[in-house]
């Protein structure tokens, strides 16, 4: 039997049922027009950046990064982003929500305005949490993937973060850091 309708996707089958659950919702995902994720799957690793690594050469932007203590949304992290890139600002909050397979969050981000932003600080944010800022620098891998490198400034510097956001569980699982970059830990 043949399948020509333009949605039908065919879902591998194969692993635990968390696995097989989240390809179809990624499946659906590819189908359903959205306009923000709502699956990140990502690997996070702690970097220990060679001696004389020059990232001079990738695009980077600042970011101001506020966790937000929202007793409204138990169990949701949520946060407000000021990003910075070539002088112009932009604004995005984002909620993210734990699953079942790690590596796996459910993800909802929308941008913002500048008084929105000011708004949410202003009623939420979490006295014992200072603002984070970090340089985020894109590091195109080999195939689709872009690795976000993170080298956090103040209180939190010389931490330095890479994530690596995939399609799939599959490719996250597959994935293999860059050693040119440097010496890393696994903390997905």
């Amino acid at each position: 039997m043949e399948h020509t309708h333009q949605h039908f996707v065919l879902v591998d089958n194969r692993g635990t049922f968390d696995e097989k659950v989240l390809r179809a919702l990624l499946a659906l995902k590819r189908i359903i027009p959205m306009e923000t994720n709502a699956l990140e799957i990502e690997k996070k690793f702690l970097v220990r950046l060679k001696p004389g690594c020059d990232l001079g050469g990738y695009p980077f932007m600042e970011i101001q990064q506020t966790y937000l203590a929202r007793k409204d949304k138990p169990g949701i992290e949520c946060r407000v982003r000021k990003k910075t890139f070539q002088d112009t600002p932009s604004y995005t909050y984002t909620e993210k929500t734990k699953t079942e397979v790690e590596g796996v969050r459910g993800e909802s981000e929308e941008k913002i305005t500048e008084a929105r932003f000011e708004e949410l600080l202003k009623s939420y944010r979490d006295p014992g949490c200072s603002p984070i800022r970090k340089i985020r620098y894109k590091i195109p891998l080999e195939g689709e993937e872009i690795m976000e490198l993170d080298v956090y400034q103040g209180e939190l510097a010389p931490f330095v973060v890479a994530e690596v956001e995939f399609k799939t569980v599959e490719d996250m699982s597959a994935f293999k850091f860059p050693g040119w970059l440097g010496e890393t830990q696994d903390v997905t």
